[in-house]
């Protein structure tokens, strides 16, 4: 029996093979002979995650949860990792597929390894935190308000309020007590007000 051109099978080669992908089939059957990565007897479907190769008799050794290419053994690394089984998270600076990319960020602020986000450390906020939290903000992107009272200066990292000297407290709303020597005490920012003198 003579061979059968491409696609066709059978005697006199009159029949199609049923094979996708552009596969070939037995010329005297017509089952298809399946490319790696393919299975089924039409070739039409990839090898399911974690497999690969000729009928897919191939377990992928990729790190827990991540695929590969279903043709080949070549592991499939999501953005933020990188290495022939995944299993390296990428370096500080890098980010995105095969940490291939390098963060934008200012104030030596880490990015998100995945998406190339820049984190900005407590006092910073902007899209490269590029900027410093206002006077009444704190924290993480400055997202937490200061609670500081009589001008008191409100720290940009962890919103510790810097007491003016006659002020105290965590929020320097307590006003500073002096014991007199007839036991007595009284307000040293009171007295400064009963003198005329302004209060810091």
């Amino acid at each position: 029996m003579k061979a059968c051109p491409p696609g066709k099978y059978g005697q006199n080669c009159t029949q199609d093979c049923p094979c996708l992908n552009k596969e070939a089939c037995s010329r005297f059957t017509g089952s298809c002979y399946c490319s790696a990565g393919y299975y089924r007897h039409a070739c039409q479907h990839e090898c399911p995650p974690g497999y690969y190769g000729v009928n897919c008799a191939n377990t992928c050794d990729c790190n827990v949860g991540q695929s590969c290419d279903h043709v080949m053994d070549k592991c499939l690394c999501p953005p933020g990792y990188s290495g022939p089984q995944c299993q390296r998270s990428c370096e500080a600076g890098s980010f995105g597929l095969s940490c291939a990319k390098l963060c934008d960020c200012v104030e030596k602020a880490p990015c998100d390894p995945s998406t190339g986000r820049c984190l900005c450390p407590s006092g910073r906020w902007g899209p490269r935190c590029e900027k410093a939290c206002d006077s009444d903000h704190f924290g993480p992107d400055c997202s937490l308000l200061c609670r500081c009272f009589h001008g008191a200066h409100c720290d940009r990292v962890n919103g510790r309020c810097l007491c003016p000297l006659t002020w105290l407290s965590p929020t320097c709303s307590e006003a500073l007590l002096i014991q007199t020597p007839d036991e007595s005490s009284f307000s040293v920012s009171h007295r400064m007000r009963r003198t005329g003198k302004r209060s810091t």
